[in-house]
């Protein structure tokens, strides 16, 4: 397990989730957490992938230099990032037809989410390490703020039907704040949630997009790579 400082940001890495005796090291240092939602507190950008997947025909192409055949190849290429970045880079592909705005991508994208993503499929992307890790905090009066890049309707749909909202004071999404990660904004509406400075709070993360906006706000960051 990792868990060295990294940096004079306290920037700390996590190849498994956080459990009681991980807490107890490093944990008492903070009194409140924030959580990005796909990829760290939740197994789900590859939902997201195949939502675009499916919007933009199943098709392989070009993509950054790269060649694109199959999905988990592109969930590489777009973690992290919000849908507006997305619609953008998926205009640059030369193969891509891109004849819809990105206000019908968002759209569809989360119809496609919402609709297809039932509280069967989302429960394989919630693991019991983490209901555990979220139970532990509730325990011990550790307030907790969701800060996804994702739009609001997306995340109280997949929060709702797993039962995770009374673990969260605030619910920070996509139109919450003028602008989205990386820019700070988010984490620093989140700390105003929290009453709390940003040396006082943990930021966990899995993309370099939301490090960038949590650092940028001062914050600790856990890197999640346990996904």
């Amino acid at each position: 397990m990792k868990g060295q400082v990294k940096d004079v940001l306290f920037h700390l890495e996590l190849n498994r989730i956080p459990d009681i005796t991980w807490w107890e090291e490093y944990g008492s240092l903070y009194q409140g957490i924030c959580f990005d939602m796909d990829g760290t507190l939740l197994n789900t950008e590859p939902l997201h992938t195949a939502a675009i997947w499916s919007i933009i025909g199943n098709k392989s192409f070009e993509l950054s230099g790269e060649i694109i055949e199959e999905p988990h190849q592109l969930n590489k290429v777009l973690c992290g990032l919000c849908d507006s970045d997305v619609y953008n880079l998926l205009q640059t592909s030369p193969d891509l037809a891109i004849n819809f705005t990105v206000e019908e991508f968002s759209s569809q994208k989360n119809i496609f989410l919402i609709e297809k993503c039932d509280k069967e499929v989302l429960s394989l992307a919630l693991v019991p390490n983490m209901l555990s890790f979220l139970n532990y905090l509730k325990e011990l009066n550790i307030p907790c703020v969701l800060v996804s890049a994702s739009q609001n309707k997306v995340i109280n749909s997949f929060i709702t039907k797993l039962g995770l909202l009374d673990f969260f004071i605030s619910i920070i999404g996509a139109e919450s704040t003028l602008l989205t990660k990386p820019h700070p904004e988010p984490y620093i509406l989140a700390l105003e949630s929290l009453n709390l400075l940003p040396q006082q709070c943990l930021a966990i993360e899995d993309s370099q997009t939301g490090i960038t906006s949590a650092r940028s706000a001062g914050l600790t960051v856990l890197k999640a790579t346990w996904f």
